[in-house]
């Protein structure tokens, strides 16, 4: 198989692949009865525009007929390495540095992330991992601005961090409340960890029975 051959049907069948995957979890969402709106639900929106954008690259590549050294086979190659691979291994050391609570590189790397793809929450994943360093190292005043800050900017995550800044605070009674608001469920889903701050603030507050109805 020649090297162009075998770099289209990789970058065409990695894009196809995932575009499906995005329209089948937010088909998914949709009969979970999810009440965000319907763009949300498509998820990140940066990778469905970037895998769209590569394979109308691999379309023009097959169409011109690019050789192996060509211009547009180099950029389109160039791209799915700069744009796909590397900030799906930069997501995974993400999470694992911050299963780890490496929150400052955890943070560091988010912001590179978010300069690459700055639509799928990136920006506002960045100063959130920030906020949970200063917290680690006791800088209580330094994590609840950070935190308040997201929360008024709102975004996909502003729940996050508003449920966080009342954690700081101690603020059971507040967290069980925004753990009722719309949305909370699609937030939980995105991030498993959140689910389980309703469930402390029950324990905090004594409430036994609700605690264990909610477990």
């Amino acid at each position: 198989m020649e090297l162009t051959t075998l770099v289209l049907w990789t970058v065409a069948g990695s894009s196809l692949t995932a575009i499906a995957g995005q329209l089948f979890a937010a088909r998914a969402r949709r009969r979970a009865a999810d009440p965000g709106p319907w763009w949300r639900q498509l998820g990140p929106l940066g990778w469905l525009g970037l895998h769209a954008g590569l394979l109308a690259g691999a379309a023009v590549v097959a169409v011109t007929g690019g050789g192996a050294a060509g211009p547009p086979l180099a950029a389109l190659v160039a791209g799915f390495v700069a744009l796909v691979l590397g900030p799906v291994l930069g997501a995974r050391l993400v999470t694992r540095l911050t299963d780890q609570q490496r929150y400052g590189p955890a943070a560091r790397l988010a912001a590179v992330l978010a300069v690459l793809h700055p639509l799928d929450g990136w920006r506002e994943r960045a100063p959130f991992l920030r906020a949970l360093e200063a917290d680690r190292r006791g800088e209580a005043a330094t994590a609840g601005a950070l935190l308040e800050g997201l929360a008024a900017r709102g975004g996909p995550g502003a729940l996050l961090a508003r449920a966080h800044a009342l954690r700081l605070r101690a603020d059971w009674g507040g967290l069980v409340l925004l753990a009722q608001a719309p949305g909370w469920r699609h937030a939980a889903a995105q991030d498993p960890s959140l689910a389980l701050l309703p469930l402390r603030a029950l324990g905090e507050l004594g409430r036994r029975r609700e605690l264990v109805a909610a477990a």
